[in-house]
């Protein structure tokens, strides 16, 4: 996560010009009533986001109007931020970007997409709310405004994978039922699988296997004995019986 530096806003709010050094640490505010301290928070919104949500939406302001000092200087209004790690600067004036580095793009533009700045009213509202506006509105903070959407979705992989562990585990009782009708007993791991093999070919005058992979080998010798794998298959049955 990148980490600010400094913080500097000129002609912005209540704010001539001003820089707040951070030195990629954490800042306490602390003044009275009108002394700018809002107008620092709102200058880092601006800077992100292109405006001052608090601004918009309330009948007879805008970020445009209200965003630049009563009394600004013949400099044009400017917020600009300087990172820490990584090293950069991105600045931000009416109008657009004027510069943002390239290794400062993505923070960017993911500070734009998200809810960010929690003030005084946000976190009113947040107490105050009903639980489902309350959940709409965490969501909405830590960027996922479609947790709902994201836990059908989990829900829908956890049954399906729930579904193919069942099915699985039928495929492997009927294959457990087959070699205990062949072999005579349920062999739970490799060895105990080749122990029963060998305990079966003895049984058939045939010499024991070393190890399982030397199963599809041995087969295709004892069909090369015979005439026909059918053949081969019927010597087996009688020496069973045998």
């Amino acid at each position: 996560m990148p980490k600010i530096k400094a913080l500097t806003a000129r002609s912005f709010r209540g704010i001539r010009e001003a820089t707040l050094e951070l030195n990629g640490r954490s800042l306490v505010l602390l003044g009275e009533n009108g002394t700018g301290k809002s107008s620092f928070v709102d200058a880092l919104e601006y800077l992100y986001a292109g405006k001052v949500s608090h601004l918009e939406g309330t009948q007879g302001l805008s970020t445009t109007r209200h965003a630049p000092h009563i009394q600004k200087t013949p400099e044009p209004t400017l917020v600009e931020i300087e990172f820490q790690e990584p090293e950069g600067k991105a600045s931000r004036v009416f109008g657009g970007l004027a510069k943002v580095p390239a290794n400062l793009k993505d923070h960017i533009a993911l500070g734009a997409r998200g809810a960010f700045i929690l003030r005084r009213k946000n976190l009113l509202d947040f107490i105050l709310a009903q639980p489902a506006t309350r959940y709409e509105q965490l969501a909405a903070i830590i960027g996922i405004s479609d947790l709902g959407r994201t836990e059908r979705a989990l829900a829908q992989a956890k049954d399906e994978v729930s579904a193919q562990c069942d099915l699985l585990d039928r495929q492997i009782r009927a294959e457990e039922d087959k070699l205990r009708d062949l072999m005579g007993e349920t062999p739970r791991n490799r060895q105990s699988l080749l122990a029963a093999l060998n305990r079966k070919l003895v049984a058939l005058g045939e010499l024991p296997l070393g190890f399982l992979d030397e199963m599809e080998s041995r087969k295709i010798a004892v069909i090369a004995r015979s005439r026909s794998p059918l053949d081969a298959a019927s010597s087996l049955s009688e020496r069973a019986l045998l």
